[in-house]
């Protein structure tokens, strides 16, 4: 499995009704076999950034073409780095 952040725009007309039943299709597993970690919203730039864990990038998109609600941006590979690596 890899790990992916997919970029999507934010429609100007989406509400939290919207955002709401996309987050409750990718949670309970509408995603086939790229699993949705995390988003978050980035209001100025009118984006939605999703961290996934997935197969394949077109794994991620498909998920997301599923739900049908925000145009993809793009899809990158993602490496995590986690700051308690470097905690003494």
């Amino acid at each position: 499995m890899g790990r992916f952040i997919a970029v999507q725009k934010l429609p100007a007309e989406a509400g939290q009704d919207e955002l709401i039943g996309m987050g409750e299709a990718l949670a309970n597993g509408h995603g086939g076999t790229a699993v949705w970690l995390r988003s978050w919203v980035v209001p100025e730039e009118e984006r939605v950034l999703s961290e996934w864990d997935a197969p394949e990038a077109e794994d991620v998109r498909a998920a997301l073409d599923a739900a049908g609600l925000f145009p993809v941006e793009a899809i990158h590979v993602a490496g995590l780095i986690e700051p308690e690596w470097f905690r003494e």
